[in-house]
């Protein structure tokens, strides 16, 4: 009974320091920029408004997660570039919007409310080995998924089924937003270090 009273009086001193992620905006040393991608968002409410506080910061946080992956993938995109022509912006940019959108899966999340502030701190974080194993699954599933509707669209066709052809091809429209986000992520859950360990 004692030890279980020590663990409990222990357990709540530990809760109730502020994490460094809090302290440190966003930076933690659990959660070093080589091995994760994480976001970080806050937000000043009432004490009584507490849960909506949190959903809030909560989002800020997602939100942030998601915006380092698109700058990411920008400067990943223009450091391949070498011709800049008008076609290629305009790809660009329809490619930026489409990413913007992105819900990355995988994600978990701290939270942390600072009495005296009277804020609503939210640290969301995400392993890239685990970030890349589910969208290098997702995006190889998608390429087969396409790939089977290319084939049985060309043996419809070859049977002289055109309306039946034209069904597979359309059904692989909606397929290549969802690859291209899911090779954006699994781009940018790589650093240079993974891709050098990848390419050993």
């Amino acid at each position: 009974m004692k030890s279980i009273l020590l663990l409990f009086i222990f357990s709540s001193y530990v809760f109730a320091q502020t994490p460094d992620w809090v302290k440190n905006q966003g930076k933690s040393a659990r959660y070093p920029e080589l091995a994760y991608l994480t976001g970080f968002g806050l937000a000043g409410l009432a004490e009584d408004e507490r849960e909506e506080c949190m959903e809030l910061a909560a989002n800020h946080a997602r939100s942030n997660l998601i915006q380092k992956i698109r700058v990411t993938i920008q400067s990943t995109i223009i450091s391949q570039v070498e011709e800049r022509d008008t076609k290629l912006s305009e790809y660009f940019n329809t490619a930026t919007q489409v990413r913007s959108k992105l819900e990355v899966q995988g994600m978990e999340m701290q939270t942390f409310f600072h009495k005296k502030e009277k804020r609503c701190y939210a640290f969301v974080y995400v392993s890239r080995e685990k970030l890349a194993n589910i969208y290098g699954e997702k995006a190889n599933g998608l390429r087969k998924e396409i790939t089977g509707h290319l084939a049985t669209g060309k043996r419809y066709e070859e049977a002289g089924q055109r309306t039946k052809a034209l069904e597979a091809y359309l059904a692989c429209y909606p397929l290549f937003p969802q690859l291209e986000e899911a090779q954006a992520v699994l781009t940018a859950s790589r650093t240079n270090t993974t891709k050098a360990f990848a390419e050993l």
